[in-house]
């Protein structure tokens, strides 16, 4: 029986126990806000990536919306949205950093101007650490 097979953590981020697997763009999106103060634990990449491109989504979408009424009013909805997703997202990216192995405070490089942005984003994008490391059992993709 192989890792895949065998995988079950009752006690994984999000829960409940699970077999190691990929999730939906919508079920990430679910376990960003069900997380969204877990600063422990790993998120897999392809949960990360999933999550980003659900915010995009929503960002651009509130965007169509102010340009088509022509109004301010979805700008504050824009900037209320960012401002509630930002605990969240913070939570979700140092999840991402657990899950290859480094330390949260890896976070903080994205404050060193271009340089630090781009090293971040190359921790965003290797490969999780296979098996348990010392963040705990890899989540569900």
């Amino acid at each position: 029986m192989g890792f895949e097979e065998s995988y079950s953590d009752p006690g994984n981020s999000y829960g409940h126990g699970s077999s190691y697997g990929s999730v939906s763009v919508l079920e990430a999106y679910k376990r960003l806000w069900s997380n969204f103060a877990n600063f422990r634990t790993r998120s897999s990449r392809a949960e990360y990536w999933k999550v980003v491109v659900a915010n995009l989504v929503v960002f651009f979408v509130l965007f169509i919306f102010e340009a088509i009424a022509r109004s301010n009013s979805f700008m504050v909805l824009y900037i209320i949205y960012g401002v509630i997703a930002l605990v969240p997202s913070l939570a979700l990216t140092v999840r991402r950093l657990h899950d290859s192995d480094h330390s949260g405070g890896w976070i903080f490089i994205s404050l060193v101007p271009f340089v630090g942005s781009i090293v971040l984003l190359v921790f965003m994008l290797i490969k999780s650490t296979p098996g348990p490391n010392r963040y705990g059992q890899p989540s569900v993709s």
